[in-house]
């Protein structure tokens, strides 16, 4: 922000790129004008008000860390959900709060959640009503709403063709909500 003296730093995530940009705004490591958080929130379970999606949740990142400690490193290209295996460390920090409730760093001296709230610029979370666990959009309401910001909600309730609405990656590649990006 100071590079850009007057141009307006916009930062945009989606979901781990999301929940990264507003705790490092909140920790005071980045200073933005906005944030863009699209599918973005964290696990633990004050955020999530589904007992069924909260249960999905806790069992999804019970089976990522007990395989990535079988074999070293968690399989994201091979499951093709991401473009990077993951080091056990990053999973045990990405999974800590479904654990214990908390959002805090690995030497447990930022509490991020607490910090949410040092969060005063505007925030634009883009969710989807196809993205039905990882981020479903009440999820994602309540994380982005801890900040003290401006909050818009750009809630995708289709596709742009009628049909249902994307999932949490097809909002970044694919074309489905074209018309929710051209808005933001």
């Amino acid at each position: 922000k100071a590079r850009a003296k007057k141009i307006p730093v916009v930062v945009l995530g989606h979901s781990l790129g999301g929940h990264v940009s507003l705790a490092s705004e909140g920790a005071g490591f980045i200073r933005a004008t906005r944030i863009v958080a699209v599918g973005a929130n964290v696990w633990i379970p004050s955020l999530e008000q589904s007992k069924l999606r909260w249960a999905v949740k806790r069992v999804s990142s019970e089976i990522a860390l007990r395989v990535t400690r079988r074999i070293g490193r968690f399989p994201s290209r091979a499951l093709r959900i991401g473009s990077d295996d993951e080091p056990l460390d990053y999973m045990e920090g990405l999974f800590r709060g479904a654990r214990d409730g908390s959002w805090r760093s690995d030497d447990g001296r930022i509490d991020y959640l607490a910090n949410l709230s040092n969060v005063t610029l505007p925030v634009l979370a883009m969710l989807s009503d196809g993205d039905r666990i990882t981020c479903h959009p009440s999820a994602g309401e309540r994380f982005v709403r801890q900040t003290r910001g401006d909050v818009t909600i750009e809630r995708i309730r289709k596709s742009d063709d009628g049909s249902t609405a994307p999932g949490h990656m097809e909002m970044v590649t694919t074309e489905a909500c074209r018309s929710a990006w051209e808005r933001v």
